[in-house]
C-alpha cells in the first residue's frame, strides 16, 4: 500500500453580517468546542481558547469539552502526552465523529480521560507506537477503534456501554491489548474486542472482559494472535471465531502459565502437569476449552486470573533514520521491568534483513542483573535474527519494577528508498523462568525501525496569503511540487477541503513529477457561505513528502 503524507492548510472562516458565526462558549468547568481542537504538527493549539495547556512535549486539559463536531480534538504531533487530567470529552453520538483523532500520527500517549458519547471514542488510523491508558471510554459506538494502525498499546483502561465493541481492530497488527500494573475492564458492550480482517500477531492478555451481550471476544479472519491470563466472564458468547474464516490462534501460554478463566468452563481440576496426568490439583482443568478445531485454550484456569505480567520492551522504542544515514549503525536495548525472580530467559529477535543487518551484541548488562554470574553459549545471529539463551548461577533470581537492560544489540543500516521503508524489531520468541523453573508471563512489545524516503519535497503556498476573501467566491490554491531525488513518477495529487455542516469539497490532478525538477499547479474553492473551521489537504500518492507550516486565512 503507497504511503502518504499530507500537508494541512487550516482555514479560520470567520463569517460576518447575514451569516451567524458560531461562538466557542465556557462555563466554570466545560468548554463547549465550536470548532474542532487542533494540537498542529508544529505544536500550536488551534484554537488557541481550547482548555488545553503546553509544557514542552505535554499537553494537559483543565476543563471538560464537549462539541457536536466530527472530530474533537485532532492530535498531529508527533512524540507527544495528551494528558486528560480526569476531566471528560463528551459528544452527541454524531454519525462518524471522534472524540480523539490520531491519523497518520506516532508516538502519542493518551491517558487519564473519559470520552462519552462519540462514533469512535479514540480514533487510530495509520498510526504507530502509540499507547492509550487510563482512560474511561463509555457509551459511544465504539469505544477504540484502530484502523491500519499497528504497535500500538493499550493499558489499563475502563471501557463500558459502548453499543458496538469496547476495542475494535480493523487491518491493525502487533498491537498489545494488555494489562501491566492495571487491568483493562471491558464489560456491558455489544462486543467486548472484535479482531476483523487481518488483525493479526496481536496480544490481548490480562484483561477483564465481563458481561458483554453479545461475545466477550469475536474473531473475524485474523490469525496468530495471543489471548491468555484473560478473564471473561457471563459474556453471552465468551469467545466467537467466524466459522468461514478460522485460523489458528494462542489462547494459553504453555503450561503451568496457563490459559484464560471462562466463567462457562464445566471441567475439573483434578490433575496436573503438561499432560494432565499426574495426581493433585493445579489451578489448570483438565480438559481444554474448545472454541473450535483451530483454538483452543489447552489449560484453562479454574480460577480467575491475577498474574502480574512482566513487561519486555525495546529501548528506544522507534528508531528512524534518514537515507543519507545508510551504512551507519545504531543499538537498541531489551529492557525487562515488573518482574520477580527472573532467573532465566530465551529471546529470539527478528527484523527485515533487506533494511538493516546484525553488527554486534553486548550482554555485559547481565552483570548487574545477575551478579552472582551466568551462564549463556553467546547470541546465535543469521539473517534477520538474534537468538540468546542465558541462566542465573545460583543464587536467586533478579526481581525489579523499573525497565531493566538485559542485553544490546547493534545494526548497520544498509538500504533507502523512494518510499518509507520500515520493519518491526519483533520478539519472536520470550520464554522467561524463575528459579523453580516455572515460566514467567511477559507483555512483549515490539520496536521499530523506519527510514525516511528519499527526499521529494510538497512546497504549499496561498496566493494571497493571510487575505479577506468573500464568502462564495473562489479561492485559488497554489501547489508547488519540488522533486529533490526520485526518478520521474506519475502520481495523483490531490485537494480535499472538510469543514462544519458535512460541508465536503474533493479535487485532484494526475501529474507527472518529474527529476529534479518543480511542477506547478492550481486547484480553485468556491468558500462556502458557512462560518466554522475548515481543513484543507494536499498529498500526492504514491510519493513521501514532506510537510510544511500551516497558513492561516480570515474569510469575511
Amino acid at each position: 500500500m503507497p504511503k502518504r503524507v499530507v500537508c494541512k492548510l487550516i482555514l479560520a472562516l470567520l463569517l460576518v453580517g447575514a451569516v451567524s458565526v458560531p461562538l466557542m462558549i465556557r462555563s466554570s468547568r466545560t468548554y463547549t468546542a465550536a470548532y474542532t481542537i487542533y494540537i498542529t504538527s508544529t505544536g500550536s493549539v488551534v484554537p488557541d481558547t481550547a482548555p488545553i495547556t503546553q509544557n514542552g512535549n505535554k499537553y494537559t486539559l483543565y476543563e471538560n469539552i464537549t462539541s457536536n463536531l466530527l472530530n474533537t480534538i485532532v492530535v498531529q504531533r508527533n512524540d507527544i502526552i495528551l494528558d486528560g487530567a480526569g476531566f471528560t470529552v463528551q459528544g452527541s453520538m454524531l454519525t462518524g465523529s471522534n472524540g480523539i483523532n490520531l491519523t497518520q500520527t506516532n508516538n502519542v500517549t493518551i491517558q487519564n480521560v473519559a470520552i462519552t458519547s462519540f462514533h469512535n471514542g479514540i480514533f487510530l488510523k495509520s498510526s504507530m507506537n502509540n499507547h492509550i491508558t487510563e482512560a474511561n471510554i463509555s457509551s459511544n459506538k465504539y469505544g477504540i477503534y484502530l484502523q491500519s494502525s499497528n504497535l500500538n498499546q493499550i493499558t489499563g483502561n475502563v471501557l463500558t456501554q459502548n453499543t458496538l465493541a469496547g476495542i475494535w481492530l480493523d487491518i491493525s497488527q502487533n498491537n498489545n491489548i494488555v494489562r501491566n500494573k492495571l487491568a483493562n475492564t471491558i464489560s456491558s458492550n455489544y462486543g467486548g474486542i472484535v479482531l476483523h480482517d487481518l488483525s493479526n500477531n496481536n496480544s490481548i492478555l490480562a484483561n477483564n472482559i465481563t458481561s458483554n451481550r453479545r461475545y466477550g471476544i469475536y474473531v473475524e479472519n485474523c490469525w496468530l494472535n495471543r489471548m491468555y491470563h484473560n478473564n471473561f466472564v457471563d459474556n453471552f458468547f465468551e469467545a466467537y471465531v467466524d466459522p468461514l474464516t478460522s485460523y489458528a490462534n494462542t489462547w494459553d501460554n504453555a503450561y503451568p502459565s496457563g490459559g484464560n478463566y471462562w466463567s462457562n468452563y464445566v471441567g475439573v481440576d483434578v490433575k496436573s502437569g503438561p499432560y494432565q496426568n499426574l495426581t493433585g490439583s493445579d489451578g489448570i482443568g483438565d480438559t481444554a476449552y474448545v472454541i473450535d478445531s483451530s483454538n483452543i485454550d489447552h489449560y484453562p484456569l479454574m480460577n480467575p486470573s491475577d498474574q502480574p505480567e512482566a513487561e519486555l520492551t525495546f529501548d528506544p522504542a522507534s528508531v528512524n533514520k534518514n537515507p543519507g544515514d545508510v551504512g551507519s549503525t545504531f543499538t537498541v536495548d531489551v529492557k525487562i521491568a515488573d518482574v520477580t525472580d527472573l532467573f532465566g530467559f530465551d529471546m529470539n529477535v527478528t527484523w527485515d534483513n533487506t533494511l538493516i543487518t546484525f553488527l554486534s551484541f553486548d550482554n555485559t548488562p547481565l552483570n548487574a542483573v545477575w551478579p552472582q554470574g551466568f551462564f549463556d553459549l553467546g547470541p546465535q545471529a543469521g539473517a534477520g535474527y538474534v537468538r540468546y539463551a542465558a541462566t542465573a548461577l545460583g543464587g536467586s533470581g533478579y526481581t525489579g519494577v523499573g525497565p531493566t537492560t538485559l542485553f544490546a544489540v547493534t545494526f548497520t543500516i544498509v538500504k533507502a528508498g523512494d518510499l518509507q521503508l520500515s520493519t518491526p524489531i519483533h520478539f519472536m520468541l520470550a520464554k522467561l523462568s524463575d528459579s523453580h523453573a516455572n515460566s514467567i508471563s511477559a507483555t512483549l512489545t515490539d520496536g521499530l525501525y523506519s527510514m525516511s524516503a528519499r527526499s521529494l519535497h510538497l512546497l504549499l503556498t496561498v496566493d494571497p496569503n493571510q487575505a479577506t476573501y468573500v464568502p462564495n467566491q473562489p479561492v485559488t490554491f497554489e501547489v508547488s511540487v519540488l522533486n529533490q531525488l526520485n526518478p520521474s513518477l506519475d502520481s495523483t495529487l490531490t485537494l480535499t477541503v472538510t469543514g462544519p455542516g458535512n460541508y465536503y469539497y474533493f479535487d485532484f490532478q494526475l501529474v507527472n513529477v518529474k527529476a529534479n525538477a518543480v511542477g506547478e499547479y492550481s486547484f480553485t474553492w468556491n468558500v462556502p457561505n458557512v462560518g466554522g473551521t475548515y481543513i484543507v489537504e494536499v498529498s500526492l500518492v504514491p510519493a513521501q513528502l514532506t510537510a510544511y507550516d500551516a497558513v492561516w486565512l480570515g474569510v469575511v
